[in-house]
């Protein structure tokens, strides 16, 4: 008897709707996900250190997601005839075995992708750059479609969600061995693509991960939303989103930026930064202290970049600041903004200091990926030995997979001169960091524009203390 009740119960979740499937038991769910893991030769890495708890409440959200867009299909006159058509119609779509190319600030300097796993058909699609196919035209906007369905699929499971977006695991991770595949990652993260529209006006269409993903179309600075900053440093990654909905980032500059409109927009900032770390699997090699250290201390040079980045993309006259705002070039409009002498002393910076030659060096959208992660992996005072190891390992491997990934283009000579270009740019992010953290602490402490909290107490004053 105690054996017939054990043998219904998922010996995987513990569902106590069970049956034998290949000689175990275990319940529906658990045996679809094994099925599909199986035929798709999936591979998987456990975001939660291997100590997370499968639960059978994950499967009811899942069948709640199911009905809804059985409902859906049924309302569009779609016929699902078996459990096996369902299945496929409700699922978030495969990955393209062929990842689309890393699409570059202007098209001349595109790096075409690969499969994530080959290393010679890259060179095989990089001698035909200039001759690019149809075939490779349908298997890009094939890749884009699926980037931007499985986005719209994990929106709906994610919305209750406070993680960081990078454990929903929407972009497959690469493989170590192949610098492509490494690049393709972190351009995918933040890709964009040029659209041609009926007018023949050249537009950028987005299809970055961390822009894109977004629970509402409201507008972070001028609607009603809640933003706090009364999290710790630890909680702040473990729940980013409690910071801030996660609204669509918009970085076109329509409006000037005001003093009231800070605390906002550093919310969702931090939001989109935290998203951005957590897609970073060396989270795995570092103590949860070191890496919450190392994911606050380089907050602000990484999120500076990134903003002076998507100024470039989207041709602003100035720096975009997310939410339809940005801080402008032109001295006229400088004058009528009553921000804070911080804001425009960092800003004048980056514009002469980064922006300037980032464009002048012709910057690729893949060179910046790669960047960006650089910048990010600088040692700090206060990592443990070990983690100044990560840090160093890590980034030497990054500074590799940079100089592999120039090396497609240039030759040994050019290549050289490339990287020092390149890597020239990235001090000026420093001297900005060290005036936006002194500036910040003043805000902290006279709680200008609202900046008093307790996450930006714990990054800024106690630093300084």
């Amino acid at each position: 008897m105690l054996e017939n009740s054990a043998a219904k119960i998922c010996l995987v979740c513990g569902d106590p709707k069970a049956s034998k499937h290949y000689g175990s038991f275990c319940c529906s769910g658990c045996k679809g996900f094994f099925r599909r893991s199986i035929r798709g030769n999936a591979q998987y890495f456990c975001c939660f250190k291997n100590e997370c708890k499968v639960q059978q409440v994950v499967h009811d959200d899942r069948k709640l997601y199911k009905r809804r867009k059985k409902k859906e299909a049924l309302n569009n006159n779609f016929e699902l005839d078996n459990e096996r058509e369902e299945e496929q119609c409700i699922s978030p779509p495969s990955p393209p075995t062929t990842i689309p190319p890393s699409t570059a600030m202007t098209s001349s300097s595109d790096i075409p992708s690969t499969s994530f796993a080959s290393s010679s058909s890259a060179n095989i699609i990089v001698k035909q750059e200039k001759r690019r196919t149809l075939k490779h035209h349908e298997q890009e906007i094939h890749s884009d479609g699926w980037l931007e369905l499985a986005i719209k699929a994990n929106k709906q499971l994610w919305i209750p969600n406070y993680c960081p977006l990078g454990k929903a695991k929407i972009i497959p991770h690469f493989d170590i061995h192949d610098f492509q595949s490494i690049t393709n990652y972190y351009v995918l993260v933040e890709k964009y693509a040029n659209i041609i529209t009926a007018t023949k006006k050249t537009i950028k269409e987005f299809f970055r991960l961390v822009d894109n993903f977004y629970e509402t179309g409201l507008n972070h600075i001028i609607d009603d939303l809640q933003c706090s900053l009364e999290l710790g440093v630890e909680e702040a990654f473990e729940n980013p989103r409690k910071m801030s909905p996660r609204t669509k980032i918009d970085w076109e500059g329509r409006s000037l930026i005001e003093t009231p409109s800070l605390n906002r927009v550093y919310c969702r900032l931090f939001l989109h930064y935290i998203d951005w770390t957590s897609h970073i699997p060396e989270i795995n090699q570092m103590l949860n202290e070191d890496w919450n250290q190392l994911i606050f201390a380089r907050s602000v040079p990484c999120l500076w970049m990134m903003l002076c980045q998507r100024s470039i993309i989207y041709g602003t006259n100035g720096i975009s600041l997310s939410g339809g705002i940005y801080f402008p070039l032109d001295e006229k409009e400088q004058a009528q903004i009553n921000t804070t002498a911080m804001l425009k002393k960092i800003c004048i910076l980056l514009m002469e200091e980064f922006i300037q030659p980032a464009k002048a060096i012709n910057l690729t959208q893949s060179e910046y990926a790669i960047l960006r992660v650089l910048c990010f992996f600088t040692a700090e005072t206060k990592l443990s030995p070990g983690g100044r190891e990560v840090v160093r390992k890590t980034r030497n491997f990054y500074r590799n997979t940079l100089v592999q990934h120039i090396r497609e283009k240039y030759s040994s000579d050019e290549t050289a001169n490339r990287v020092s270009e390149i890597l020239s740019i990235l001090p000026i992010l420093e001297i900005a960091s060290r005036i936006a953290n002194d500036e910040f602490c003043f805000m902290t402490l006279f709680n200008v524009a609202e900046m008093q909290g307790k996450l930006t107490y714990d990054l800024y004053v106690k630093k300084a203390l």
